[in-house]
């Protein structure tokens, strides 16, 4: 007689809170993206710094935030993962041009996208505006 016993590990999907802060200051860093590594899983922390999502207990999370260097940690099965991120130092010298001026990053308030200049180059258009449209998710572009 032949027996065959197969068994099925799948890992669990848990709840996982934390807060993202500055490694240097030690401040909340609002609206940082996290998101499970390798899938379109993810939220965006709060204006506190705080998140919660769903993954299986074995997950990768990934946090990045603009003007920061990415970080990458395993979950682990814990509920609770909190993450400080170091700024990038390197990114925060660059300059914004932004409608009333410029600024440089490290002072800039508010969200910021960068669009590199090998993006604009491969779109044909006659005008900065209809070369800048759709580079950028969320951005509508009026002239």
């Amino acid at each position: 007689m032949l027996v065959a016993v197969t068994f099925s590990l799948t890992a669990q999907n848990v709840t996982v809170t934390g807060t993202v802060t500055d490694s240097s200051t030690g401040e909340p860093v609002p609206f940082a993206s996290v998101h499970q590594q390798n899938t379109m899983n993810g939220v965006s922390t709060d204006a506190e710094g705080n998140y919660s999502i769903q993954v299986p207990s074995n997950a990768v999370l990934v946090f990045s935030s603009v003007g920061y260097k990415t970080a990458v940690v395993s979950v682990d099965g814990r509920s609770r993962v909190n993450v400080s991120v170091e700024p990038d130092s390197q990114y925060l010298d660059e300059t914004i041009v932004v409608a009333y001026g410029t600024a440089t990053r490290s002072s800039f308030t508010g969200s910021a996208a960068v669009v590199k200049s090998e993006t604009i180059e491969k779109r044909v258009s006659s005008n900065v505006t209809s070369a800048l449209a759709g580079t950028t998710p969320g951005v509508q572009m009026i002239s």
